[in-house]
């Protein structure tokens, strides 16, 4: 037991503009796996440098959510790569929710930018570094939690209702990209792939739940309500709703609100 948890328990690996990098050592006993299962195979070397640049989009996806985090005044802790992804340690987002959409958006730009950039260059090496890194970026745009499409949405979401109500609502939504990928998976001839990614997604929205009510307390409102309230938002300042300026005033000041209904009569009663 013993032995698993030290596999899975990141150790220092240095620093990279001033952030600590850290590893868990089951990243490389994974890839030592994978190039031994391909050692008998011509293609071995194919295979080492798919790995090198796998990781290193890794890497860079994680250095764009840091890089991010540190130019909005955010304290990054680390950079902790594991053989199922990677994470940005940042101090204080959690409760600064306005400054997780451009920190969640800044790791698939790095590798969109990156992938574009290789797209033009002709070879087989620039091929795969732009086919992964613009993989990398666009799957990570999928509307779920953890990934980062999911905390941008959450993001958005957080606009027009309390931070609990969004992230459950972003969590109802992860499930169905869940079930989305195994079906997915079930016919595309890669249903264990499509199982593990499927239960990360599970496993990893559960905690999001779990880490929002211990920094903002339960969800208030129902996901219909807040998807209803995220739509109707008002587009341009100034557009009248039914003439009435009173009904107007109310209706802005409801839909800006971040709270539940009985919240917001009780504090205009006051």
């Amino acid at each position: 037991m013993d032995l698993v948890r030290n596999l899975f328990r990141p150790v220092p690996l240095g620093r990279v503009l001033g952030i600590p990098v850290l590893v868990a050592p089951a990243l490389p006993v994974l890839l030592v796996l994978v190039l031994a299962s391909a050692s008998s195979s011509a293609g071995a070397g194919a295979v080492l440098v798919l790995l090198l640049v796998l990781v290193a989009a890794l890497f860079l996806h994680e250095l764009g959510h840091a890089f991010a985090a540190r130019r909005l005044g955010l304290h990054v802790e680390a950079i902790v790569l594991q053989p199922w992804g990677g994470e940005a340690q940042v101090r204080g987002l959690g409760l600064r929710p306005s400054l997780e959409l451009p920190v969640a958006a800044a790791g698939p730009l790095a590798n969109v930018a990156v992938g574009l950039l290789f797209l033009p260059i002709p070879g087989a090496f620039a091929a795969a570094v732009s086919a992964i890194n613009l993989l990398l970026g666009l799957a990570n745009l999928l509307p779920a939690l953890p990934l980062d499409g999911g905390r941008m949405l959450r993001a958005w979401l957080a606009e027009t209702s309390p931070w609990p109500d969004a992230t459950n609502a972003v969590r109802l939504l992860t499930r169905w990209v869940a079930l989305g990928v195994l079906v997915a998976g079930a016919f595309g001839g890669a249903f264990l792939l499509g199982l593990v990614f499927a239960a990360i997604l599970g496993w990893h929205s559960w905690t999001e739940g779990v880490r929002s009510f211990l920094l903002h307390g339960p969800p208030t409102l129902p996901p219909a309500e807040v998807w209803r309230r995220a739509f109707r938002r008002r587009r341009r300042r100034g557009d009248a709703f039914v003439g009435d300026p009173e009904v107007d005033e109310l209706i802005v000041e409801l839909e800006s609100f971040h709270g539940t209904l009985e919240e917001f009569f009780e504090l205009r009663r006051r």
